[in-house]
């Protein structure tokens, strides 16, 4: 039965711009989402009413306007429209399933769930739907959990920094500096048993995992002067969101971590406030940092992976046909994303190049002190379960 949530929508429309999937405390995931200059931010039932994207490009950062660069793929997903192909008809009474994010029209997450949203349709025959709601239309990302854990049939995203803000405090140990090599790392943890520990837990909570594996971004450092190794970064003045796992990270490297707004940081980095500041390729290249300095490490200290939440509740009580409908057409609009991130990420590094700036790469084992030294910290060792530091060390044979 679709469910009219008008009084809720009509709140959640008041609702004050969501501070991004990482940042200030459980509300954000990595960096926060930074838009490109977009043409317009209005949707009504998941489409959008006007315009198009002008970037596509970004996937997470505080939320701050700069020059857009162009995502691969963005032009014609942007308009919100089907695909081409016969048209789905959707029943009267049809599941409807409200999907409520930050990120603004024509971003990659809203783009994945456009394609998610017509995925669902296809695959149940147009006896599932869901509607869109970005540019935090529906409130902050707990206000939005609120409502799942009440029952309304909506669903957000987050990630493990997010969930142990949530209550499931091991989640964050992926936020360890250089503890993540690459997107396979993720693999091999979510096929471990100390992960589905995790999720099972996140399930006594309320609320299950619909769609893993969003890969929202891989964080690099922009700075003043090269950074090639530990003793290059030690006492740097480095801008980072608002997060504890975040802020620390840049502890355990033994530089000074700044957290500000990310539209404060441009300015910042003119005046000598900070010396570099940190986020995804596409996040720094939109925000024209580059104008400034001219510096780029590419660290991969941290690497992001997002997750759609669910009421735990309302799942169990689909039919496993509905189950599978959901859980299929999730993982198509995952992959979907990544392809999208992939390719904004790419155009970036190529846009910063051609306009002067040194690109330096380094070996993740030569900061595997930072590691450690994050592991030692008291937020961490007060709150982690025992050995949960060793148990994904071991699991991904480092």
């Amino acid at each position: 039965m679709k469910k009219l949530l008008s009084v809720v929508l009509a709140a959640g429309l008041t609702a004050g711009l969501l501070a991004g999937c990482s940042g200030g405390n459980s509300a954000q995931t990595a960096g926060n989402t930074s838009s490109g200059n977009t043409t317009s931010g209005t949707t009504t039932s998941g489409t959008t009413t006007s315009g198009s994207s002008a970037s596509g490009a970004s996937t997470s950062g505080n939320s701050a306007s700069g020059n857009s660069a162009s995502g691969t793929g963005a032009g014609e997903a942007a308009s919100g429209g089907k695909q081409e192909g016969a048209k789905i008809e959707i029943a009267a009474d049809a599941y409807e399933i409200m999907c409520a994010y930050e990120n603004n029209p024509g971003e990659p997450v809203d783009l994945a769930c456009q394609f998610w949203k017509e995925k669902l349709e296809e695959l149940s025959g147009g006896t599932m739907t869901m509607t869109l709601y970005p540019s935090s239309q529906m409130g902050n990302k707990n206000q939005i959990i609120d409502m799942a854990l009440a029952g309304d049939p909506i669903i957000t995203i987050g990630n493990d920094s997010f969930y142990a803000d949530m209550g499931v405090n091991d989640f964050n140990v992926t936020f360890a500096p250089f503890l993540i090599h690459g997107w396979e790392d993720f693999d091999t943890l979510h096929e471990s048993e100390w992960y589905q520990d995790k999720v099972h837990q996140l399930e006594s909570l309320g609320l299950h995992l619909v769609s893993n594996n969003w890969r929202y971004g891989i964080r690099h450092l922009l700075s003043k002067k090269p950074v090639q190794s530990m003793a290059d970064i030690k006492g740097m003045k480095v801008r980072t969101p608002n997060s504890t796992a975040e802020v620390d990270a840049f502890v355990a490297m033994g530089a000074n971590p700044t957290p500000m707004a990310l539209s404060d940081v441009y300015t910042a980095l003119q005046q000598g406030t900070i010396d570099a500041v940190e986020n995804p390729l596409d996040v720094l290249y939109n925000n024209a940092f580059h104008e400034v300095v001219t510096n780029l490490t590419l660290t991969g200290h941290v690497y992001i992976n997002a997750s759609w939440l669910f009421s735990e509740d309302l799942f169990n009580q689909m039919t496993p046909e509905q189950q599978g409908w959901f859980l299929e057409s999730g993982e198509a609009a995952a992959d979907h994303f990544n392809e999208l991130v992939d390719a904004a990420a790419a155009d970036a590094l190529e846009q910063m190049k051609a306009k002067g700036v040194t690109v330096y790469e380094i070996n993740p084992d030569d900061f595997a002190e930072a590691t450690d030294n994050f592991a030692q910290l008291d937020d961490f060792t007060k709150t982690w379960s025992a050995d949960n530091y060793e148990t994904v060390k071991n699991i991904l044979g480092r």
